[in-house]
């Protein structure tokens, strides 16, 4: 089974690509930007775009082969 597990913190956004028999697969990682945390006050939908557009990419960089398990739950 493959998990796609998302993080919001208060600094940056992560993604990572679990899989129950290879372990991670792929991780992302990015610091919030002054467009998304001013002074320590975060736009919710920069952060959310931030989650989404990592997920996705980690989804991708883990190698999804035909044949290959799907993302079977997110975390």
């Amino acid at each position: 089974m493959r998990v796609l597990v998302l993080e919001a913190s208060t600094s940056a956004a992560k993604a990572l690509v679990y899989d129950d028999e290879k372990g991670i697969l792929s991780v992302e990682s990015e610091s919030y930007g002054p467009k998304i945390d001013s002074g320590g006050v975060h736009d919710a939908r920069g952060v959310y775009d931030v989650c989404l557009r990592l997920g996705r990419k980690a989804v991708s960089g883990a190698g999804a082969k035909a044949g290959e398990k799907s993302i079977a739950a997110v975390a």
